[in-house]
Order: structure tokens, then sequence, then C-alpha cells
């Protein structure tokens, strides 16, 4: 019905406003992978250099992107 849809669209601007009030970004999910394969790697690897020059071949990011993407996707979120 028209008042469910309306109730939905309302929790979800809420928890947009709350992801956005926390420095999540819409392309956030883009980086999941990259960001699973760094902390599976952090169990395994030496250096943290290591995994993100890894990581910069394997999905084909320069090391400075890499270090910024882990960087903003560490963030605590509250």
């Amino acid at each position: 019905s028209l008042l469910q849809r309306c109730e939905t669209q309302v929790r979800n601007e809420e928890v947009m406003r709350k992801l956005r009030k926390a420095g999540v970004r819409p392309d956030d999910y883009k980086y999941a992978d990259l960001y699973r394969d760094y902390l599976a790697l952090t169990k395994t690897a030496d250096s943290r250099k290591e995994i993100i020059l890894s990581l910069a071949q394997r999905y084909n990011y320069t090391d400075r992107q890499v270090y910024n993407i882990i960087k903003h996707l560490e963030k605590k979120i509250e």
C-alpha cells in the first residue's frame, strides 16, 4: 500500500542519514571484497605494507588508494 511504501521510505532515509553522519559513502560497497581480503591477510602476512602492495596489485589500485580505502573503512561507526 502507499502507506507502507511511505513508512519504508522514511525508515530508509533515517538509515541513510545515520550512515552519512558516520562517514559511510554510497560507493563504499565497492571495497567490501578488498577490505575482507585485507582483514584475512592481517592474520597471515608479515607487514601492513606488504598487504597493501599485494592488494593494490590484486585490485589494480595504487598502494596509496588501497591505504586510503582501508583507512576510511577502519573508521569506527558510532
